[in-house]
């Protein structure tokens, strides 16, 4: 109002109110769009030096052009194995204290909640003897694993490492795949709990990944399909032994669409989506 007001006493707009040009034609130019991007994107198209799905084998230190245990796969049912000494996850889930600090962080590509449990407590898993710290979790969309060549709405990493004597290692990483489907008019609840701003917020209550979100049938945790693979960006290390719950998560499709609008402002998704 200030503005609009000093312009009421300006002898070039003291009638019109208003000082912007109209638009003009582009003639064949072309608007170049410039952002910090690590060096890839999702974009098959993107120009210049950034390095799409088809070519993140280019990317320096890259393990993406391996083609001996890259994630993500078709897990096909009817050829998955029951090899009988895979253990179950009753017991392989445990939180340990009250945890309700995380950070709602946005990077280039997605909604991470990083750094959680920083005021106290911490979610590990043991898988075949070994103990893994969460340390993370985040999403994707369209879902990066398919089951029988279909997708989910979007699929959560939650990601662990394993634990040590002195913190954890950081080349030892186990993930676990959660499939998410807009199959319900309820959002899911344990998803509304978190903020995606770049702040790290204390919660009033707190959040347990395990008892909240993790798919359950009967009261025991979902069968999951397991195989050894890599980060499913660059630089796709194959260092994570991957755990696909095979029953979904449900959300709302408002949820779906909040996320897919998030995707359209970060910058190696812009385009893709």
């Amino acid at each position: 109002n200030e503005y609009k007001h000093a312009l009421t006493t300006l002898p070039q707009t003291y009638k019109s109110l208003t000082n912007n040009r109209p638009i003009q034609p582009l003639n064949g130019r072309v608007v170049e769009f410039g952002m910090h991007v690590e060096g890839w994107t999702y974009d098959v198209t993107e120009p210049g030096p950034y390095k799409g799905p088809a070519d993140w084998a280019q990317v320096a230190g890259s393990s993406c052009g391996s083609t001996v245990r890259q994630t993500p796969i078709n897990v096909v049912t009817s050829n998955t194995t029951f090899p009988g000494n895979l253990p179950t996850l009753d017991a392989a889930f445990t939180a340990v204290g009250a945890c309700d600090t995380y950070l709602g962080k946005v990077n280039e590509h997605t909604w991470k909640a990083d750094n959680i449990c920083s005021g106290g407590g911490n979610f590990s898993m043991v898988f075949e003897g070994v103990t893994y710290k969460m340390l993370q979790f985040n999403f994707h969309s369209p879902s990066e694993h398919t089951i029988d060549g279909e997708f989910s709405d979007v699929e959560a990493h939650f990601v662990y490492a394993k634990e040590t004597s002195t913190g954890v290692d950081a080349t030892d990483l186990a993930v676990v795949g959660i499939m998410m489907e807009a199959t319900s008019s309820m959002d899911n609840a344990f998803l509304e709990k978190f903020v995606w701003d770049g702040k790290t917020h204390t919660m009033a209550n707190a959040f347990n990944p395990y008892t909240e979100f993790f798919p359950t049938v009967h009261d025991h945790p979902s069968s999951y399909f397991h195989y050894d693979g890599s980060l499913t960006t660059p630089p796709c290390s194959e260092i994570v032994k991957w755990i696909v719950m095979t029953n979904p998560v449900q959300i709302s499709q408002k949820q779906v669409n909040e996320y897919k609008h998030a995707l359209t402002t970060l910058p190696q998704t812009y385009k893709s989506l």
